[in-house]
């Protein structure tokens, strides 16, 4: 991401004020809800660099760098609130551990990330997908369309 800060011209204090608005959005956490986050890919540069946003998101976040490893870590203590797994990956894809997880918790709200064709990648309720290559404002929005399903699934039409 790219700021672009540019002088108001005659007046310092308020090209001051913006730069320090700029400042105060990139240290405030999000006013969502933390959220505790399984993030599986095989590659462990593109894993730390997704774990990192997502930490500075604001949410706890656990990691997996195979689908194995996902399987085993989502048998710890304690429910996980999103499945962010990448698509490809060797041994078992994104898709397949999705269908896994959600054997284990059908609400569990899953993003897939790839960088292939929409086709390959897994649909259905519940399951967001996010193109790669992403930024932090793209994560952001594929968790909360993701989310935004489970509460959508909660809410009970009223009797008539």
């Amino acid at each position: 991401m790219v700021t672009l800060l540019l002088p108001v011209a005659g007046n310092p204090r308020a090209a001051q004020a913006a730069s320090d608005r700029v400042e105060d959005e990139r240290r405030t956490p999000s006013n969502r809800p933390s959220l505790k986050i399984l993030a599986v890919d095989d590659d462990s540069l593109v894993r730390e660099t997704l774990c990192a946003m997502l930490e500075d998101m604001g949410h706890v976040v656990v990691q997996a760098e195979s689908g194995k490893h996902a399987l085993v870590a989502f048998e710890t203590p304690g429910k996980f609130d999103l499945l962010l797994t990448d698509f490809s990956m060797p041994g078992m894809t994104g898709a397949e551990l999705a269908e896994a997880l959600r054997q284990l918790q059908p609400d569990l709200p899953i993003v897939v990330a790839t960088g292939y064709a929409e086709a390959l990648s897994p649909s259905g309720p519940g399951i967001t997908r996010l193109s790669k290559p992403f930024d932090q404002s793209a994560l952001a929005s594929a968790i909360e369309a993701a989310v935004a399903w489970l509460s959508a699934s909660r809410i009970k039409p009223s009797p008539a």
